[in-house]
């Protein structure tokens, strides 16, 4: 036994189509459109507007150009001829980045987010995704909390 008998559902429609109903009749609000307005900084590791050269900090910027003419593969091969910044593997061990900042070993962040908290639990950023990547070099607890007296690294996604 159906709950709807056939008669009784055609007598329904019938009589919606018949007073005029319409989806299109129905009453939509208007949606009210808002415009936001900004542009992106050129360098995200300072986390302000102001040009690398006037600031008071040593920072290194790598950017597209400069990882494609190096030919790096990881991004360990990106901190070749970087001043302060040794990006090697240790030993037999290639899963992972390890990079020294003056000499100590530094957080990992991208598009200023850490994203390295481990060393064993965290996927290698692809060269080819990158845009540039920012070596801050000195404490930066005052911009990214606690971290190292070392500095840090941050690796911009292509957008």
């Amino acid at each position: 036994m159906s709950l709807f008998r056939p008669s009784l559902l055609a007598v329904a429609v019938g009589s919606l189509l018949a007073s005029g109903y319409t989806h299109a009749q129905s009453a939509t609000p208007e949606i009210q459109e808002i415009q936001v307005t900004g542009q992106l900084s050129r360098y995200s590791a300072l986390k302000s507007d102001t040009p690398i050269m006037e600031t008071a900090r040593s920072v290194s910027i790598e950017g597209l150009q400069d990882i494609i003419d190096k030919g790096a593969i990881t991004l360990d091969d990106v901190f070749t001829y970087s001043s302060g910044v040794y990006g090697k593997t240790y030993g037999f061990a290639t899963r992972g980045d390890w990079v020294k900042v003056r000499g100590l070993d530094v957080p990992q962040y991208q598009d200023s987010l850490q994203s390295l908290f481990g060393n064993y639990n965290n996927t290698r950023p692809d060269v080819y995704t990158l845009e540039q990547v920012e070596v801050l070099k000195g404490p930066a607890s005052v911009l990214y909390g606690q971290g190292s007296p070392g500095g840090i690294v941050n690796v911009v996604s292509k957008l």
